[in-house]
């Protein structure tokens, strides 16, 4: 029987849980605190400095953003969106207009992360994905070729096994490497956040990944390289080598380790692409970043919701 086999003949035993939370994905239901009119503008104690339009706080716009991400709406639908909820409800507020967020307000916008980080050791399933910026569509690159605008952004994602819960994520241009990527996306975990198990693909086989796992007090569950040369006798790596050497080596060191649990990353870009879209709507980099921490952000929300449990 084959591992996907016998993962598909794990029931999943908190069925009436999970269907409650996949059905409250898509509620309606808005909630606004009393006293939104005083978090929803900005509050001008200082100089907002030259040419800036300091109407709304940051709160306000990340609002937006959210309920633009999670309904897919551009900017301008957004605006009728948001406006139209306030009517609704009876609120004097309006929505920031959409020409705010296109001339790059939203860029030092900081987004934190819903997530629920164990106080001891943290164990983390890594990989990255790419997600499309603008250019060309599928029918014009197939019959005429790539055009010189048409680029990639790479998306970059740490996974709590336990919870499904996205720890650490990380936006990139598209020659920036999985290894050169991954000592900052662990910065994002805090100074004293341990690490457990961290599994990764072949991308992550290199010194700067296995010290900074090994520094936060972790075990490196990383594949090596075809005809991978050891390290130093006592080096993590070096003991992996040894194990891989032999006929059944490295199929057999994958079930031992439990290497295959790297696959929840692969869910997880899954879920982001199902839900959120593998295109960006941004067009400016810093505004691309803003775009997936709040999509991320997202996700993990609906995580929380409830995931399914498998026997």
């Amino acid at each position: 029987m084959s591992k996907g086999e016998q993962f598909r003949n794990r029931k999943i035993t908190n069925w009436p849980e999970y269907n409650r939370a996949l059905i409250n994905r898509g509620s309606i239901t808005f909630w606004f605190d009393r006293d939104i009119a005083e978090v929803w503008f900005h509050r001008k104690d200082g100089p907002t400095g030259r040419g800036l339009d300091k109407t709304f706080s940051d709160a306000a716009l990340l609002s937006c953003l959210t309920l633009r991400q999670v309904y897919g709406l551009t900017l301008r639908s957004m605006e009728g969106f948001v406006n139209s909820l306030f009517q609704l409800m009876g609120l004097h507020l309006t929505c920031p207009g959409y020409t705010l967020f296109s001339k790059g307000r939203g860029k030092a916008l900081q987004v934190n992360i819903p997530r629920q980080l164990p106080r001891g050791p943290v164990d983390i399933v890594v990989d990255s994905t790419g997600l499309k910026v603008y250019g060309e569509g599928e029918w014009k690159v197939r019959k005429h070729g790539v055009g010189k605008r048409r680029t990639w952004r790479k998306l970059h994602l740490g996974v709590n096994p336990e919870n499904h819960e996205i720890a650490m994520v990380e936006l990139t241009e598209v020659d920036v490497t999985d290894g050169e990527a991954f000592p900052g996306m662990v910065e994002q975990l805090g100074e004293e956040q341990m690490l457990g198990r961290v599994a990764g693909d072949g991308a992550y086989d290199n010194r700067s990944c296995y010290q900074t796992i090994t520094d936060r007090g972790g075990t490196p569950v990383i594949p090596p390289r075809q005809n991978a040369v050891e390290w130093e006798a006592e080096h993590p790596r070096t003991q992996t080598v040894r194990a891989c050497q032999t006929e059944d080596g490295r199929s057999q060191w994958k079930r031992d380790s439990n290497y295959h649990i790297r696959s929840l990353s692969e869910t997880a870009m899954y879920r982001y692409k199902t839900i959120i879209g593998n295109t960006m709507k941004a067009r400016d980099f810093a505004l691309q970043k803003v775009e997936a921490l709040v999509s991320v952000s997202i996700l993990n929300r609906m995580s929380a919701l409830g995931m399914p449990v498998r026997a």
